[in-house]
């Protein structure tokens, strides 16, 4: 077949024409620049380094779109996330539960470690809009329980409703949360394989959260939130200019998490159980953990680790 005379040279300027319409219209800078802070981040996390300009992106950030900015509140699940975006959404300010949207606060612990990506479906509550651009997490903030509940409540069930059997009339019950919960942590975490459950939420608090405080601006303990912690929580989100005084009257009426003198709590696992059922030097490292991160566990008494 003969092609026309001027075929050839029509396919490359055709060619191009088109290369240069992306040059101006920015999308190849786009995409460098995208692949630049992808690399700084690794580099940041490497280091263990935090850094308040530091965002979490998601895995699927195209050339074509500039990522949208959604602040984030994340730690390791069961740590408060529900009563945490409730508690924002009472005081007017929206905020998602495991999903994320433009204008929204993110509540949620899936984002912690690869921003939103691979979550799994069903999970990922993003809307259109910033499934299709991409998000970047700025700022962030760190969101840290106590250990000791977190593991109670993991070792029953990883699920909001505490109880792998229950089974709700509409939607899934807590056993697929559970699976499905677990199943995301091992893709980040090195769990072994015939772990105890006590074992498995033993190392999901620590690394989870470690995983969250490396991409964070600022750290607040659940338990203080009652106490002074929303204030700062409200400032760090750089949303509102309330003043502490307003803040602190919105908490007492909208926010429904216990004061911090929890350890008397029924079938509450001690730092002595603890220390049997994974070992001494893990419970040790959690501990010591806790205790950086703002808890009063200093008394080891001689490692026994009392209650």
């Amino acid at each position: 077949m003969n092609l026309p005379r001027f075929f050839i040279p029509g396919v490359i300027l055709s060619f191009l024409l088109v290369v240069l319409y992306l040059e101006i219209f920015g999308i190849f800078e786009i995409s460098n620049s995208v692949q630049t802070l992808f690399k700084v981040r690794d580099r940041e996390d490497a280091n263990g380094d935090t850094s308040a300009n530091l965002g979490l992106f998601t895995g699927d950030v195209t050339p074509r779109y500039k990522p949208i900015v959604v602040p984030l509140v994340t730690g390791c699940g069961r740590s408060g996330t529900h009563s945490v975006a409730a508690f924002l959404n009472n005081i007017g300010i929206w905020a998602i539960h495991e999903g994320a949207g433009r204008g929204a606060v993110s509540v949620s612990w899936w984002y912690a470690v690869n921003g939103a990506s691979n979550i799994p479906e069903g999970v990922d509550m993003r809307d259109h809009i910033t499934r299709q651009h991409g998000l970047e997490f700025r700022p962030v903030i760190h969101l840290v329980r106590d250990p000791l509940d977190v593991i109670t409540s993991i070792s029953g069930c990883f699920c909001a409703h505490g109880n792998l059997s229950f089974k709700p009339t509409i939607g899934l019950g807590g056993a697929y949360w559970d699976r499905v919960s677990f199943e995301y942590v091992e893709r980040y975490i090195e769990i072994p394989k015939n772990a105890s459950r006590v074992l498995k939420a033993t190392l999901y608090w620590l690394h989870w959260n470690r995983h969250a405080a490396k991409h964070a601006s600022q750290r607040l303990r659940l338990e203080g939130l009652r106490h002074g912690g929303a204030v700062a929580l409200i400032a760090a989100l750089q949303l509102r200019g309330d003043t502490p005084i307003d803040i602190l009257e919105q908490v007492n009426q909208a926010f429904s998490v216990h004061d911090a003198a929890t350890s008397h709590r029924k079938g509450r696992i001690t730092w002595a159980q603890l220390s049997e059922k994974v070992g001494r030097e893990l419970a040790t490292e959690v501990r010591l953990q806790a205790v950086k991160w703002g808890y009063d566990y200093y008394d080891f008494k001689n490692m026994g680790f009392g209650q």
